[in-house]
């Protein structure tokens, strides 16, 4: 190759890389980020309450407290739309579930009366799955080239689904009997909820970010349910190409809900009710892949 034809080629190529420039997320329009959440979930359940029924001139209290942990891989899916310098649409959903089986054996004995004794005995078990989607404004009141910092406010729709069943034998004053119980608990809820989100580049092709979300269950449609959310995300991102992108991060997230109960067993022979507490701690590691256009 000539002097001349070399510096041409030289030329252009600079042209070209001057031209093309860094990839960096503000240049982004759209991105999709599609995740495996590697969960541990631990699930902590208290109720409380009374029960009696027309054998008995009196109530009995019942309580108890248990927790339940498992790890599952569950996916994870975010979205973004920036149609503007400083604003974006956020959106968000992801899913968890957890159960567990185990058996009983629980003797009552009334204080007043300590020969008549109530003998409950048998097997139950207990599912959760907790889904989750949010959509959020966001205006980032920081941008530069290598910071954006954006407050963002929304709303996230939950779905929070528990099922009971339990098979149990009761044994009395020479008399056995038994029984079958099933519950299905379903609640579908809307709350305004308030984010902030940090996005770094230190470097080209690396993008370093936190977002956290929050919201109360007071300031929904939740009705009687007392509770809140908060999550936390950390995510470091590599660009393979200008379109195409590696991540690996942590997430974590918590719902704290209370609610009252009430109900009734052998044709309405016994009532019961009290009130119910749930806390469900998610974490861990996610990865996966981001398409930015």
């Amino acid at each position: 190759m000539t002097p001349t034809y070399r510096s041409l080629a030289t030329a252009i190529t600079l042209g070209m890389l001057a031209t093309a420039g860094p990839a960096t997320a503000q240049d982004d329009r759209f991105t999709l980020k599609i995740s495996g959440f590697h969960t541990d979930s631990q699930l902590e359940l208290a109720a409380d309450g009374r029960a009696r029924t027309d054998d008995f001139p009196f109530s009995v209290a019942f309580g108890g407290r248990d927790q339940i942990r498992g790890t599952r891989t569950r996916p994870h899916v975010q979205a973004m739309w920036r149609f503007t310098d400083r604003q974006r649409l956020l959106a968000a959903h992801y899913e968890t579930a957890q159960g567990r089986r185990y058996p009983f054996d629980e003797t009552i004995t009334a204080g007043e009366f300590p020969d008549e004794q109530l003998r409950i005995h048998g097997d139950a078990g207990f599912d959760i799955e907790f889904e989750l989607f949010n959509l959020m404004y966001e205006y980032a009141i920081v941008s530069t080239d290598q910071w954006t910092v954006g407050l963002a406010g929304g709303v996230h729709w939950a779905r929070l689904e528990a099922w009971a069943d339990v098979l149990a034998t009761a044994e009395y004053d020479g008399e056995t009997r038994s029984e079958s119980f099933e519950y299905d608990w379903v609640r579908r809820r809307w709350a305004p909820s308030v984010g902030l989100r940090v996005v770094y580049e230190p470097a080209d092709r690396w993008i370093l970010s936190m977002d956290a979300q929050g919201f109360s269950t007071g300031w929904g449609n939740f009705t009687s349910e007392d509770g809140h959310y908060i999550r936390m995300g950390l995510n470091a991102e590599y660009r393979v190409t200008r379109n195409l992108g590696v991540h690996a991060g942590y997430d974590w997230f918590r719902l704290k809900i209370a609610d009252d109960f009430r109900g009734g067993l052998a044709d309405g022979e016994i009532t019961y009710r009290g009130r119910a507490r749930g806390e469900l701690d998610v974490r861990g590691p996610t990865l996966g892949v981001t398409f930015a256009f």
